[in-house]
C-alpha cells in the first residue's frame, strides 16, 4: 500500500505529536514527582498506541476506499473500527490488570492525544489562512431565490421522516 503525500504528511504529524504529547506527559509527571518506570513505561505505551490507533484507521479507510463498493466499504469501516477498539481496550485492560509494569493512566490519557492533535491543526490552519483572499470561482453566499437543493439539505434530507415545520411542504397542508 503507497500512500499520497497529504497522507504521508498527516501521519508524520501524528507520530511527532503523539510523541510530543508523550513526552509531555513525562515532563507532567516529573513536576508532580510521580515520574517512576511505570508511568514512564505508561507513556511510551500510550503514545505508540494512539499513534498505532491513527495508523491502522487509516489503513482501513484506504483500503474501504479501494473496494469501491459502498456496502462493501461500510463493513471494512465497522470491522476496522471494532478490531482497533477492541486492541485498545486489551491494552488498556493489561495496564489496568498489571500496574507495576505500566501504569494506566499515562495509556488512558493517550487515547485523546489524536484528537488533541486535530483540533490544534484546525485553529492552527484557521489563524494561519483567516487573511487568505476567497478564490474568484467560490460563491461565499448563496443565492436566496435557487431552487436547487443546497450540501446541507442534501445531506440532512434522508433523515427527515416526514416535511419539515416551517418548510414550503408544511405550509401547503
Amino acid at each position: 500500500m503507497v500512500f499520497d503525500k497529504e497522507i504521508r504528511q498527516n501521519l508524520i504529524f501524528m507520530a511527532v505529536g503523539c510523541g510530543i504529547c508523550s513526552v509531555l506527559a513525562v515532563l507532567g509527571a516529573l513536576l508532580i514527582g510521580e515520574l517512576t518506570v511505570p508511568v514512564l513505561l505508561g507513556c511510551i505505551v500510550g503514545g505508540l498506541l494512539s499513534f498505532g490507533n491513527f495508523f491502522f484507521m487509516t489503513v482501513g479507510i484506504i483500503m474501504a476506499l479501494e473496494t469501491g463498493n459502498e456496502k462493501e466499504a461500510k463493513r471494512k469501516m465497522r470491522n476496522s473500527r471494532i478490531f482497533r477498539t477492541v486492541v485498545m481496550l486489551g491494552i488498556i485492560a493489561l495496564t489496568i490488570l498489571f500496574p507495576h509494569y505500566v501504569h494506566w493512566l499515562p495509556v488512558i490519557l493517550s487515547t485523546f492525544y489524536p484528537r488533541i492533535l486535530i483540533t490544534a491543526k484546525g485553529y492552527w490552519d484557521f489563524f494561519r489562512h483567516r487573511n487568505d483572499p476567497v478564490p474568484e470561482n467560490i460563491n461565499p453566499v448563496p443565492d436566496e431565490d435557487e431552487d436547487d437543493e443546497d450540501g446541507f439539505e442534501k445531506f440532512v434530507g434522508h433523515f427527515s421522516k416526514g416535511n419539515v415545520p416551517g418548510s414550503d411542504n408544511d405550509n401547503k397542508k
